[in-house]
């Protein structure tokens, strides 16, 4: 109503609650609810860190610039996000079965596929924090929301945990 260019993931989920598969489509959206063993979600819960960038992100100016390469559709975009398609069911896969290096990795890819999606997204300085992050322990990560800015989740093994903390620290 706003015509404000943006996702509708942060509203579903603010809404249902939970870990969720969403799928949306012209035809209709549709929530599937995950039922993830509270082990699992332990070990996720203690493998995660978030970190802010410092920086303040203008997500539907991105948002506004994704549409349009899809809309024009330049091949490189459309591309990409079918890989993020895809790597949605691998992750979710992996959730349910407990495989949290696995996550690791596959957030890993689906950070990849998000920067190819659009440049904006990333930039030198989330590039070298992202960068820091992985040399220091860290699996996987990407960037929350639309991205330029805002913040990192990372998934690190606890043995990690503070290397990477005290290493984004070090980069302000």
């Amino acid at each position: 109503e706003l015509s404000i260019a943006g996702g509708w993931q942060d509203q579903y989920a603010a809404a249902f609650g939970g870990f969720n598969l969403m799928q949306f489509k012209k035809t209709g959206n549709t929530v599937i609810p995950l039922r993830i063993k509270q082990d699992i979600l332990n070990e996720l819960s203690a493998n995660l860190i978030l970190f802010y960038t410092g920086i303040k992100r203008d997500g539907p100016e991105i948002h506004v610039h994704q549409r349009k390469s899809m809309l024009e559709g330049k091949e490189d975009v459309i591309l990409a996000l079918k890989q993020l398609k895809k790597n949605t069911s691998k992750i979710k896969d992996a959730l349910l079965r407990g495989n949290m290096v696995e996550f690791g990795k596959l957030l890993h890819e689906a950070w990849e596929n998000k920067k190819r999606v659009d440049p904006r997204v990333s930039s030198g300085r989330i590039d070298t924090l992202y960068t820091t992050g992985i040399r220091n322990g860290a699996i996987g990560g990407k960037i929350l929301g639309a991205g330029g800015g805002g913040h990192l989740l990372f998934f690190c093994p606890p043995l990690h945990r503070k290397d990477v903390q005290r290493a984004l620290e070090k980069e302000g």
